[in-house]
This record gives structure tokens, sequence and C-alpha cells, in this order.
């Protein structure tokens, strides 16, 4: 019972800011195409505000799990990825990568997006906990050269070697 109830602690959401608000019931009424889309509609104009990123993806999951048997793959696809997207800005690694994941559409390989999409998920699990990438100390990342910073010749050559 104390699980349970720990379990259900950990569910609840924050309430949303006032400049997040928003109509729970005519959100999730949308049409896929207007709930996802409409640049001025739907989940893009909360998205936009950064204080609402969270608010946000809230929002898509809501959408997803309201409409699980009514969408098309491929919506389900673009809302996963459109979520973890969201997820990622907000430094939500692990759960972006799994959203991202389910986002990429296996039906459509050959619109480019499927390379972008592993490219995207490649680079969040380089950048995420526990990895930390790490430059060797090498000679040529502490001085490079560049037009405006040009390398210094040595002291034994009398020019540009």
């Amino acid at each position: 019972m104390l699980l349970a109830a720990f379990a259900a602690a950990l569910l609840q959401t924050a309430p949303i800011p006032e400049a997040c608000a928003y109509d729970r019931g005519a959100m999730i009424a949308l049409s896929p195409e207007a709930f996802d889309q409409d640049l001025n509609g739907g989940w893009r104009p909360i998205a936009a505000k950064p204080e609402c990123q969270e608010a946000a993806a809230d929002l898509l999951a809501a959408y997803r799990e309201a409409h699980w048997g009514d969408l098309s793959v491929g919506e389900l696809h673009t809302n996963c990825w459109h979520e973890g997207q969201v997820r990622a800005s907000l430094g939500q690694t692990r759960h972006a990568i799994r959203l991202m994941m389910a986002g990429v559409n296996p039906q459509f390989q050959t619109d480019g997006f499927h390379e972008y999409a592993l490219g995207t998920i490649a680079f969040l699990n380089r950048i995420s906990p526990p990895w930390k990438p790490h430059a060797p100390d090498w000679p040529l990342r502490r001085h490079r050269p560049t037009l405006n910073n040009p390398p210094a010749p040595s002291e034994k050559s009398t020019g540009w070697s």
C-alpha cells in the first residue's frame, strides 16, 4: 500500500504555471493534424515558451494516451518524436532517447529522417550521464591556429615552416 501511494505521488504532475495554462479538454479534442502541425495551435505555442516546455511535453504524452487507439502509426511516431525533442531540451535525456527511438518509424526509411533521427539519438547518448565525452589533452587542442591566431614561429626557425 505504501508503495502504491509513493508511485501515485511520483505520477502527479506539478501545477502548470499560469503563463502555460491551456484548456486541456479542447487540446485533447483537436484532430491529430491540428494538435501537431498547427504552428499557432496545439502543443507548439505552449512549447515555444521556455517556462512551458514541461507542460508541452506532458500535453504531448496526454494526447497520445487519450488517442492511443485512434492515431495512425505515423502519428504515434511523430508524437513520440516531438515529446522526445521537448524532453531533450529540458535535459531529460534518458526519457527523451526512449521517446525518440519510439519516434523512428521503420516504414519510412527513405526520406532521410531515419538517419537524422538515429544521429540525434547517438548525439544524445554521447552527452547524457553516465557518459561524459572526453577529448585527450593533445598539444594540438591547446592551440588551434586560425587566420586571426596563427602559430608563432619557433625560436629555432626564421619563419613559418
